[in-house]
């Protein structure tokens, strides 16, 4: 699972709230149906590295959320050599699953030689959003110019 993915269907939330939560359920008195509320959804526990692995873990959400970038844009594939390493190198870190960049990149490689080694892995799901993201870079890179245009 990639960054977007995970971010996408995961929450953090602190050991203490879950317990809490979980405390709060109680029996309806139903066989078959022992607890109120949403079903539990499925957790995980952070590496035993990971510094919150004692006060959190990781549930999925009952919903998917689609991840905010905070960066002002993608950079387009279409763009300077720059570009197109700096696109294949966030396109990477954001649809494949990795750990360190050893998993994405190997050391010989550019991104983008990295990118079209392992873009057959993307699934059609995740390349109609990469596909997305390009169109909004192109359109936001079209508004920038028309407006320096009308100064």
């Amino acid at each position: 699972m990639g960054l977007y993915e995970y971010v996408g269907l995961t929450e953090k939330i602190s050991r203490r709230c879950d317990q809490g939560r979980l405390s709060r359920r109680r029996d309806n008195g139903i066989p078959g149906e022992s607890r109120l509320g949403r079903p539990e959804q499925p957790r995980g526990e952070f590496d035993e590295e990971h510094p919150q692995r004692e006060t959190h873990i990781v549930r999925k959400r009952v919903l998917w959320v689609i991840p905010v970038l905070l960066a002002d844009r993608i950079p387009r594939r279409d763009g300077t050599e720059l570009e197109r390493e700096a696109w294949a190198r966030s396109v990477l870190l954001l649809f494949m699953p990795w750990r360190t960049p050893g998993d994405l990149k190997r050391g010989h490689e550019t991104w983008v030689e990295a990118y079209e080694r392992q873009s057959v892995c993307i699934p059609d799901e995740h390349m109609s959003i990469i596909k997305n993201m390009n169109v909004l870079a192109e359109c936001k890179d079209a508004r920038d110019r028309a407006t320096a245009e009308r100064r």
